[in-house]
């Protein structure tokens, strides 16, 4: 194996002769059907129908496809072959953050769905920026996590989860507070 290579024995290692683009549909079947969003972004991308891509359902599932028709407020996939990747963490991590101000909640969702957290909790807390979350803004930094997921090419779109106080976010399992001033690093536990 050289350097410039990756170990395609490796099951956590994408395929090389994979096609770069993805898209989120919502259910793997033979035919899928994508909406004026997704057919935009096939045009953007400059894809013709005979083009390959991946298709992925946002809950672990992921296969090849074929663009039959391209149009410009529909798009329609013929289902290929499965693809069988081991991406996501063995280890379930959901994170618990206060509400934010301005924008500063939907970099959050992205980082931490590209570092592979499984569900993002938004709390509410007495020294939280925010007080509450409107429908629309939750229903955006959903999005985000999905576009974040598409990006960093996870085959899971981990859901963000409406507010909760504080008191009531369930510490099952391993818990882990981020404490500012802390020495502790979670490598270290």
């Amino acid at each position: 194996m050289t350097a410039d290579r990756p170990d395609q024995s490796r099951p956590d290692q994408p395929r090389a002769d994979l096609p770069r683009h993805r898209v989120r549909v919502p259910a793997l079947s033979a035919v899928m059907t994508l909406g004026p969003g997704e057919a935009r972004h096939l045009h953007v991308l400059r894809l013709r129908a005979g083009d390959a891509l991946r298709v992925f359902d946002g809950q672990g599932a992921e296969a090849l496809a074929t663009l039959t028709e391209l149009e410009e407020v529909r798009a329609t996939l013929h289902l290929g072959e499965a693809i069988e990747t081991h991406l996501e963490t063995p280890y379930p991590v959901t994170l618990a953050v206060a509400l934010l101000k301005g924008d500063k909640l939907s970099d959050v969702v992205r980082a931490a769905t590209e570092l592979g957290v499984s569900a993002v909790q938004l709390t509410v807390t007495s020294r939280a920026d925010a007080r509450e979350i409107g429908a629309q803004k939750l229903e955006r930094l959903n999005r985000v996590a999905q576009e974040a997921a598409k990006q960093s090419r996870r085959n899971v779109i981990p859901p963000v989860l409406a507010p909760i106080p504080l008191a009531g976010v369930p510490l099952a399992g391993q818990v882990f507070v981020a404490q500012p001033g802390s020495n502790t690093r979670l490598t270290d536990v």
